[in-house]
């Protein structure tokens, strides 16, 4: 039978080591002895290397237990002292501190998202620009039919756009009526300024009326009715942007 033959790379094969593994432990073993990879090893060498690599891990485990062992118990030392320092030895004072500490927990799971404390602005810029056109809008529609209609219609038509935003616009339909509602209070408060600035079409202007036709040079009945198209732009502009940043929050919120 013949006899296998065992060369420093067969050798880190079989141990499922690299051959600059080998090389390693043959300098360590033979110093002044040139390595060859491809040299045949006898018995005795065979187990010098073997029993070289064993030993070096071998050693390295133990060193690194050694040291895990060594850093948990350093560990645990740390949070002994830790607990120690800060649990104060007043069993009252430490209740003291575990009800704040749970009060504290319960005000941060309490307090609001950034996103709902933006809607609750949006709401309020939507509902007190549609407020401040309620008056408006009323005398309007009492100049259009009998008291009782006119305080329904100016509920509903007031109402309208805040309730479709509350719930979600989820129609073009919906985004049409809400749009148009709020142009209709537009033009309310464009007559109802244009009036009030020109009463009601007597040709007496009042006194903040005749000082701008006076400052720009401006006629009337022209000047009452920009005042009053630029005044309900903006109420309008508000009630828009605020209905737009509410839908993109909602949208997000849904995503």
């Amino acid at each position: 039978m013949q006899k296998e033959i065992i060369t420093p790379e067969i050798l880190a094969g079989k141990l499922g080591r690299g051959t600059d593994a080998i090389r390693k432990r043959w300098n360590g073993i033979w110093p002044g002895r040139k390595f060859s990879a491809s040299a045949e090893l006898t018995e005795t060498e065979v187990q010098q290397l073997s029993a070289s690599g064993s030993a070096g891990n071998s050693v390295s485990v133990t060193k690194r237990k050694s040291a895990e062992k060594k850093n948990i118990e350093i560990s645990q030392e740390t949070r002994t002292e830790t607990r120690t320092e800060t649990m104060p030895e007043n069993p009252a004072e430490n209740e003291k501190q575990k009800l704040h500490f749970s009060q504290t927990q319960v005000v941060h799971k309490v307090a609001p998202p950034a996103s709902v404390r933006s809607l609750i602005g949006l709401y309020f810029l939507l509902s007190a620009s549609t407020a401040a056109s309620v008056y408006n809008l009323l005398l309007v529609t009492l100049e259009l039919s009998d008291r009782f209609s006119a305080f329904t219609l100016t509920v509903v038509l007031s109402a309208a756009a805040v309730v479709f935003v509350s719930v979600g616009i989820k129609s073009r339909l919906t985004s049409f009526v809400v749009a148009f509602l709020i142009a209709y209070e537009a033009l309310c408060n464009t007559v109802r300024i244009y009036g009030g600035l020109t009463h009601w079409g007597e040709g007496t202007p009042n006194v903040f009326l005749r000082t701008v036709t006076d400052v720009f040079s401006t006629g009337t009945y022209a000047t009452a009715t920009l005042i009053g198209a630029v005044t309900a732009a903006l109420i309008a502009g508000v009630q828009y942007a605020s209905i737009f940043e509410i839908n993109k929050i909602k949208i997000n919120q849904n995503a």
